[in-house]
């Protein structure tokens, strides 16, 4: 469960001699425009793919697109826990299967952790912002004080831009389509002040989202989660994507 900061803070060689030709030039230009309307009409065909500019690639060219993926918590920072099941855990499995499935197409990841190690919520926007991190998504488990809540939820920034808030769209569809309980919605703010910002999503200098991946105390959220850990993985890689190529980046 992500926790928001109660302190506001600073965002042949050469080539041989040719003999003269005796071709009349006029040959030359019909012999070479009739080559190209040849070649025209052979990438015409529908033996070959085309390729169109409005298409983008599925995948990201390795190195020109980078997300920096922070598995919240960690170390003697647990987050929530329930029944001997810790956030922080179920944040890093998460995180290294959004790794595996983002690294697959393309994409550069850079992680705030990679194991079982308290890091700060400044350290983990610095990270991001250190490593000129295009997105940052951060991962969490829910938690609610009755043990009623489920489903997923999705923040961001009071200031977030059109992308950002795009994104966070993205990834609520892209989650309901691989199989969650439900969603409590996409928010600005914190659950506690709708005016103050998440520390992560305040100190990062890039598109940043916290997404809640369901309640730790709801045993439908925890089955999905522990089931659907690869759907899910495939499903926040699709939607950063998806964002990725509509901003023309």
């Amino acid at each position: 469960m992500a926790r928001r900061s109660d302190t506001p803070a600073p965002q042949h060689t050469p080539p041989s001699r040719a003999r003269k030709s005796k071709r009349h030039p006029l040959r030359n230009i019909l012999l070479i425009a009739a080559a190209a309307a040849a070649l025209l009409m052979f990438l015409e065909t529908d033996g070959l793919p085309t390729l169109s500019a409005s298409s983008p690639s599925p995948t990201a060219d390795s190195g020109s697109f980078v997300v920096c993926i922070d598995p919240g918590h960690g170390g003697s920072d647990q987050g929530a826990s329930y029944q001997g099941r810790l956030e922080s855990e179920d944040n890093l499995a998460l995180a290294l299967a959004v790794r595996e499935a983002m690294e697959a197409q393309g994409i550069t990841v850079v992680m705030t952790r990679e194991d079982d190690t308290y890091v700060s919520r400044a350290e983990r926007a610095a990270i991001a912002n250190d490593a000129g991190a295009d997105f940052f998504l951060s991962l969490h488990r829910n938690a609610s004080s009755d043990g009623s809540g489920s489903g997923i939820e999705i923040w961001y920034s009071t200031a977030a831009s059109a992308t950002t808030v795009d994104w966070a769209a993205q990834v609520e569809d892209a989650l309901a389509a691989a199989g969650v309980s439900g969603s409590r919605g996409c928010h600005s703010g914190s659950q506690t002040n709708p005016n103050e910002d998440y520390d992560v999503c305040r100190l990062t200098k890039m598109p940043a989202l916290i997404v809640e991946m369901g309640f730790l105390q709801n045993e439908e959220d925890n089955r999905l989660f522990d089931s659907r850990m690869e759907d899910y993985a495939e499903a926040l890689t699709d939607a950063v994507l998806a964002v990725w190529a509509e901003a023309g980046t």
